[in-house]
């Protein structure tokens, strides 16, 4: 069942992506003349394990109504 645009009701894995970030105008002049992505910024409060669902272990049951969750993101 969805509730307006909310998540279905069930079972699902969790991952948790570190947010992405804007380019400074140093970097995106930087791809611009060297066709190559800065190195990718790294969130060290995120563990490795938590950015895909299938590798956090991570299995949260969202139910009719209001749901919250916590999560404690151990290395």
């Amino acid at each position: 069942m969805r509730d307006g645009g909310n998540i279905l009701v069930g079972t699902y894995q969790i991952g948790v992506a570190p947010p992405t970030t804007e380019m400074t105008p140093a970097e995106q002049e930087a791809v611009n003349l060297t066709g190559k992505m800065p190195a990718a910024k790294e969130w060290p409060n995120i563990p490795e394990k938590y950015h895909v669902p299938e590798s956090s272990g991570v299995v949260f049951e969202i139910k009719e109504g209001s749901n919250e969750f916590d999560l404690d993101m151990q290395g």
